[in-house]
Parts: C-alpha cells; structure tokens; sequence
C-alpha cells in the first residue's frame, strides 16, 4: 500500500443512485485490523513500523474521502476517529501529520459530498421514472405531478446550497447553543 498509489474505486456521476459504491463495511474492518496492528506494534516499541502502518491506514482512508457520496464521507470520517485514537497511543508522531488532520480539510470533502447529495435528491425527486424509483403510488409521481417534482427539485437544490453556505461561513466551536 505504501508504494502504490492512493486505491481508487471508479464512479460513474451519471448512474446516481444506481452507481456502485466500494465495500464500506470491508474497509471499516480492514481499518480496525491495521489499527489493532499498529498498537501492537507501539507497544512492542517498533515506533517505525507502527508509523508505516498508520500511513498506510491514512492512504487507504484518502480513497474514500475523495469519493462524493456522503456515506463514504461519513465513513471516513469514522476512520479519522480511529487513527487519531491510535496516534494518542503512539510515540515520536510526525508533526506533519496535524496538518493531515486539519478539520478545514475534511469539512470541504464533506461540504461536497453533501452538495452531491443535494442534486442526487433534486434528481430523485424531479426524474422518479428515469432513476427506476418503484412503488410510489401517488399523484406526485403521476403525470399530472411533474411541474410540482421541477419546483421541489428547484426548492432542493436552493435549500441545499442555503444551508451549505451557513455552514460554511460558521465557526460551530465558538457557539453557544443555549443562546442560538
């Protein structure tokens, strides 16, 4: 894994819902399987090889955060949880490696997922028919629906790009949730 490229899992944008995802429950448990390794590995005293472990563990997550489904996001967001977890048990880390888990970093990978996710609704919504949702029998998806599923895809993608804005533009550490 350490001398090859980060692994990639091809996608095609134009399937949607219908588009294959990688195996997250696998790369979850291969995940915790490194992680197990490496703190065995930090408590034998064998600092380096725990260190090419956690690169490797690093480029294996970088795999599915550059993917845009949300889902892998959220996944790979799990995994950081993980590493960072094991690098608190670990000695003589990098200082290279704060950068790696900057939080702006990972927000931007999330922000686009969510956007993805956003047109991936909007397209649900206004298309039922192309994307083979089945068995919603209601006037909304009947023919007589369709200006009303072209301004709820148009509401979606408003709403969304609404929200991602806010969130963007707000630092949710310096809140306080009992004045907001």
């Amino acid at each position: 894994v350490q001398r090859s490229d980060i692994p990639r899992w091809e996608t095609d944008l134009s399937q949607l819902l219908q588009a294959p995802v990688p195996p997250l429950l696998y790369h979850r448990q291969l995940q915790g399987l490194i992680a197990l390794d490496i703190l065995e590995m930090t408590r034998k005293g064998q600092n380096a090889s725990a260190l090419q472990g956690l690169e490797a563990s690093w480029k294996i997550n970088q795999s599915l955060r550059d993917r845009t489904e949300l889902f892998s996001q959220m996944v790979a967001t799990s995994m950081l949880n993980l590493q960072m977890g094991v690098m608190r048990k670990m000695e003589g880390v990098p200082v290279e490696w704060q950068g790696r888990l900057a939080v702006k970093t990972w927000q931007e990978s999330f922000f686009r997922a969510m956007e993805f996710d956003a047109l991936v609704m909007a397209q649900v919504v206004a298309h039922p028919n192309d994307l083979m949702v089945r068995g919603w029998f209601h006037p909304f998806y009947g023919p007589l629906g369709k200006p009303v599923r072209r301004l709820a895809e148009l509401e979606i993608l408003e709403v969304g790009q609404e929200t991602l804005s806010a969130f963007r533009t707000s630092d949710f550490c310096s809140g306080n949730p009992d004045t907001e």
